[in-house]
């Protein structure tokens, strides 16, 4: 769970998301405030963000990727695609296609959201 945070949180920093709080994060994974709230101190702790004030509402944290994960979805990505692609050898691309397509559905179905 910890790393799915990390790879949303460095997805969202590489995409230009000003600035992403506790409250971002939550509604990104579906979880609870005290189990992000709990999630975020282990990462913090270990070294993987930073908690600071947020400048636009001093309510919030902003929430940061140390330069330990910064870009970790880039290698989440890649880790995809190599399980991926031996899975899907010898279906063509709208097969693929077809199959990611079906497979958002029953995770939509099972209120799982990537």
């Amino acid at each position: 769970m910890q790393l799915r945070v990390l790879g949303e949180l460095s997805r969202l920093e590489a995409f230009g998301v000003p600035e992403v709080n506790q409250r971002d994060l939550e509604q990104a994974e579906q979880v609870t405030h005290p189990t992000m709230t709990e999630m975020i101190k282990r990462l913090e702790k270990k070294g993987f963000v930073t908690c600071t004030t947020s400048t636009s509402d001093r309510r919030y944290k902003k929430i940061n990727c140390t330069e330990r994960s910064r870009n970790l979805y880039l290698e989440l990505a890649q880790a995809d695609e190599a399980i991926t692609e031996p899975i899907c050898a010898g279906l063509s691309a709208e097969e693929k296609a077809e199959l990611i397509r079906f497979t958002d559905c029953m995770l939509d179905n099972i209120g799982y959201h990537l």
